[in-house]
């Protein structure tokens, strides 16, 4: 089976996916390298990928390359994105509606999901 987190290569297909989901988006940015903190909310986002499969895109980014550069400068200056990961923003209908930084607790995001699915 395929990992149900969908990678995000490039600016350009970040903004394909928001434009073409046709439904909420919950994106985590992460630094590469093995990011300590990035690590631990992998299988959060798996299992919520898996929970909301159909109804809700669960994708990753990588943000920051492992030597500290910006792999995307301009999304991180249109987000408004701080260098802390993982930050993770729920997107509906293309617009940034909630945002985590240093998240790991599940239900938090489950909340705003039902919350989006919902409206």
């Amino acid at each position: 089976m395929s990992h149900p987190v969908q990678d995000i290569p490039s600016e350009a297909e970040f903004d394909r996916l928001l434009a073409e989901a046709g439904r909420p988006v919950l994106v985590e940015f992460y630094k590469g390298g093995g990011c300590p903190t990035c690590l631990v909310i992998t299988p959060i986002m798996k299992r919520l990928a898996e929970e909301y499969a159909g109804r809700v895109v669960v994708a990753r980014m990588e943000l920051m390359k492992p030597w500290f550069a910006v792999a995307a400068p301009a999304l991180r200056e249109r987000y408004d994105i701080a260098l802390l990961f993982p930050t993770v923003i729920l997107f509906v209908g293309g617009e940034a509606r909630k945002r985590w930084i240093l998240n790991y607790r599940p239900e938090s995001y489950r909340r705003a999901l039902d919350k989006a699915l919902s409206t």
